[in-house]
């Protein structure tokens, strides 16, 4: 089971040093949206962001009585080892759902077996207006692995964006779901009679990010290069780096925008639960889409972090796990909007890195 979270009552003594440069600074002052520059001048921010943070947490749990809001189909007990975490699971309502269901696993003696599903533990997610696309989901497990790769197919994904390690602590995060070794290819064992194929193309290592180029065919079909970016510096319900966190999400944004294709699927990002730095990586991605939209009528006087992760929140459960991820939402956004001051005299500011073109489609 995922930790629960746990209300904060603590609040940081002092402003971030990003905070203190950004009301020194009134030309980056003149940057920020109308709530972000608000929440900077409050005498301590902190205490803000902790009762908004314990309010999103309390509105999670009415949903969670909510109808609207149910699990039912993840809590069947023959879906009950496809879920890494008891308490992880996807709204009926958005759960991603195999086009060619798989075979359950047996799980009461007397079974007969041979029952199939389309449940995998994975969420659709979209940003206010479709800005942005992904599917949200869990570090696959070897009972699940091939239901992963499946969905990757279905959905015509290109990219994926791994957020953990393989072991953490001592633990097993995530199972490796790729060849070991660059050249190798393997078949993935299946129980619906597709054929899965995987090759390692390559792996370059440059911290701190891994860049897998990974070969996909499915049923006999022209194979194809899914890219696979892992970010080997973010410990699971902890904060990484908010510059590493923006240089992943440019390279994100650099490698789905690349993509030749009509309507390429969304990108998907996984952790261990696939919420606690999913969600955050989500969320910061979103805001900085928004930020770069301001100009198509979107309010500068709501706080959009709180926004967003309260939305993302109603599309996957425990989306941003903990305060200091919270925190880290608002510190890489206020980081992106300074070194935007820096190029300010380019003629237009982009908060994204990369022009938004497939990664909305």
């Amino acid at each position: 089971m995922a930790p629960k979270i746990i209300l904060s009552t603590q609040t940081p003594p002092q402003k971030s040093k990003l905070a203190r440069i950004a009301l020194s600074s009134p030309e980056v002052q003149s940057l920020l949206p109308m709530w972000f520059k608000h929440l900077l001048t409050l005498p301590v921010p902190q205490e803000v962001l902790v009762h908004d943070f314990n309010s999103i947490q309390h509105a999670e749990d009415l949903n969670a009585q909510n109808p609207a809001f149910s699990t039912s189909v993840a809590l069947l007990p023959q879906h009950a080892y496809r879920s890494r975490y008891c308490n992880i699971l996807p709204y009926d309502y958005n759960r991603v759902r195999l086009a060619t269901p798989s075979l359950l696993r047996d799980y009461r003696p007397e079974a007969v077996g041979g029952e199939y599903s389309d449940f995998i533990n994975a969420s659709f997610l979209q940003g206010p207006g479709g800005c942005t696309r992904y599917i949200a989901t869990q570090g696959p497990m070897p009972e699940t692995l091939s239901d992963f790769w499946q969905m990757i197919w279905e959905q015509n994904s290109r990219l994926v964006v791994m957020l953990t390690q393989e072991y953490e602590s001592g633990r097993i995060k995530c199972h490796r779901y790729w060849p070991s070794t660059v050249g190798e290819s393997v078949v993935v064992p299946t129980d619906n009679g597709l054929r899965i194929e995987l090759g390692l193309a390559s792996e370059t290592h440059s911290m701190p990010f891994i860049l897998r180029e990974i070969r996909l065919a499915l049923g006999g079909q022209e194979p194809r290069t899914i890219t696979h970016l892992q970010f080997t510096e973010w410990p699971d319900h902890g904060t990484c780096n908010s510059g590493d966190l923006l240089t992943l999400i440019d390279e994100a944004n650099r490698i789905q925008d690349s993509l030749e294709l009509e309507t390429p699927g969304p990108m998907v990002v996984h952790c261990s639960a696939g919420c606690g730095r999913t969600g955050t990586f989500c969320v910061v991605d979103t805001i900085l889409s928004l930020l770069d939209q301001v100009r198509e009528g979107f309010d500068l006087h709501q706080d959009w972090v709180q926004q967003i992760v309260s939305l993302f929140r109603t599309q996957r459960t425990t989306m941003v796990q903990s305060l200091a991820q919270y925190m880290l939402c608002y510190e890489a956004v206020l980081q992106r909007i300074i070194e935007a001051q820096e190029v300010r005299g380019e003629e237009s500011i982009q908060y994204h890195r990369t022009p938004s073109k497939a990664r909305r489609g």
